[in-house]
């Protein structure tokens, strides 16, 4: 039995954990379209569709999982959060802050007029700052510049987007890790700040499809078999939907190769490559509509400005 000053030690600490997850909850009520933990949401704007799809880690379902995403009011902008699940095991509910902090980032585009994807993060981050918890995220924007509309990003961590056109992927965001499986991340005990994004900037075309998900995707599904599930879709479903649900099949299967297991047996972390990886799976799909230039777009390089593609999410 610990001495009583441990013991009174660790009482106080369970309370002010206790306090300081009540204060936390109460961002819960700042939640409205765009930001919310919903399963689904649909939007469009003047030059984008966006559909949405979240799937809670079956555990984390009444809580609607610790992921979160935001997308602006003229959904040119928007971003994903994945909440850190390890905090829980501190009595800390890692929801919180990511949706906190999508919270942040819809209000600095919709409401601050910060149009700079860093920027937005940057604003998000100070205002979870008295938060217990961490999180990765992605945000990026569309603007028109000149006779172009151009798409600029930034990055922390390993959620992540790709660009598709004509069924073939242009660009993939690469992850910022410390070690596998410890990605970048903003909050508590991280000296990490928007500062530190990868940055990414690329010209967009008509007809140009642009997913944005957490790990729960990009962990369950290779690169290849995205682009052939989107190949495959009906024009009438949601690519969001059929994304995510694709990866939750992977994600609850024990056999069959999935990029993160594939990727932890050969650093000799799992004794086998096979199966999936339960988590939240958070997928936003943006479509650039075919009638967004009155003009002919001027021509884009085929190696867009960016992260290379990380080729570890290539099939075997």
């Amino acid at each position: 039995i610990p001495p009583n000053h441990i013991r009174e030690t660790r009482r106080k600490d369970r309370e002010t954990i206790k306090r300081k997850n009540t204060n936390n909850a109460r961002m819960n009520t700042q939640q409205q379209q765009g930001y919310h933990t919903s399963n689904r949401l649909h939007m469009e704007g003047k030059w984008t569709k966006v559909d949405v799809e979240v799937i809670p880690h079956p555990s984390k379902s009444y809580k609607g999982g610790e992921d979160s995403f935001y997308v602006s009011n003229d959904c040119l902008s928007m971003g994903v959060a994945d909440g850190v699940g390890s905090w829980s095991t501190w009595g800390v509910d890692p929801s919180i802050f990511a949706k906190g902090l999508m919270v942040g980032a819809k209000n600095a585009y919709d409401k601050e007029g910060k149009n700079t994807p860093s920027d937005i993060l940057d604003y998000a981050h100070k205002q979870v700052l008295k938060v217990t918890g961490s999180s990765t995220a992605i945000a990026w924007t569309i603007k028109e510049e000149g006779d172009a509309l151009v798409l600029n990003g930034a990055n922390i961590g390993d959620s992540g987007m790709m660009v598709i056109r004509d069924g073939k992927m242009i660009f993939r965001s690469q992850e910022m890790q410390h070690l596998f499986n410890f990605p970048v991340q903003l909050g508590t005990g991280h000296t990490t700040s928007a500062a530190d994004s990868d940055l990414i900037c690329l010209n967009l075309k008509p007809d140009d499809l642009i997913v944005t998900a957490t790990d729960g995707l990009f962990d369950n599904l290779f690169d290849e078999e995205i682009l052939d599930i989107i190949k495959k879709a009906s024009s009438k479903e949601s690519l969001a939907t059929v994304l995510a649900n694709a990866a939750f099949v992977r994600s609850e299967q024990l056999d069959g190769p999935a990029p993160f297991m594939q990727h932890a047996y050969s650093l000799g972390v799992m004794n086998t490559g096979e199966g999936g990886k339960p988590d939240d799976i958070t997928v936003i799909a943006t479509r650039i509509k075919k009638a967004t230039f009155d003009h002919e777009p001027i021509p884009v390089p085929d190696e867009p400005l960016g992260s290379p593609i990380d080729s570890r999410r290539r099939a075997n």
